[in-house]
């Protein structure tokens, strides 16, 4: 039986912490629609923005459910974050149905006089609204093996490609995939999650 499709989703968020003077505890959240990699992004000076160099980004992946992922309550900068200030966190899904293809000795992919087209993908969720899954890859750690091959001018595909634009599909290693184990991956893209603002853990003192 095939499940339904679940959208990407993070809520009831919120921060566990350990003592009411230290920021170190778990961030706590229900996830829904995704099963492997998101990021937790927590902007510690309360700014709204999420990037700055104090602010942290934690890559985090889990089934959907309950989830409570550790946080050590230090800023991007390995300073303690102070328990009277405070913070917003989100947690961002940017892709779901993540998949890895890994191919051996292929230097015949994509060659016409040995097979009909390198590699292609087409996305076939049912109910899913999103643009076509790319393939990526990441072929610029392999180096040419004697002086008359060269890297072919495609070795870095982190950027993606759509494979359904043309008619042969991506690849076509020739000398430069031959015994050598070569990953793809794919995924769809999204935009989901949550974010909620963490008050101050406690109050400074006034002097009387």
């Amino acid at each position: 039986m095939r499940p339904a499709v679940v959208p990407p989703a993070a809520s009831n968020l919120g921060l566990q912490q350990d003592s009411p003077s230290s920021r170190a505890g778990d961030v706590a959240f229900d996830l829904a629609g995704v099963n492997g990699g998101y990021t937790l992004q927590i902007d510690t000076n309360d700014n709204g923005v999420f990037t700055d160099p104090v602010d942290r980004t934690i890559p985090w992946g889990s089934p959907p459910g309950h989830v409570e992922v550790p946080f050590d309550g230090l800023d991007g900068q390995g300073a303690a974050l102070d328990p009277c200030s405070a913070m917003n966190a989100k947690v961002v899904v940017d892709r779901v149905g993540e998949a890895h293809i890994v191919l051996d000795d292929v230097e015949s992919l994509g060659t016409s006089s040995v097979t009909n087209y390198g590699i292609k993908i087409t996305g076939d969720t049912p109910g899913v609204v999103a643009p076509n899954p790319k393939l990526y890859w990441d072929d610029t750690t392999l180096t040419p093996r004697n002086s008359t091959e060269k890297p072919l001018p495609y070795a870095d595909g982190r950027a993606g490609v759509d494979t359904t634009t043309t008619v042969t599909g991506a690849h076509g290693w020739g000398q430069w995939g031959d015994t050598r184990s070569i990953e793809n991956w794919t995924y769809y893209q999204a935009q989901a999650g949550g974010t909620f603002a963490i008050p101050p853990a406690a109050r400074r003192g006034s002097a009387s």
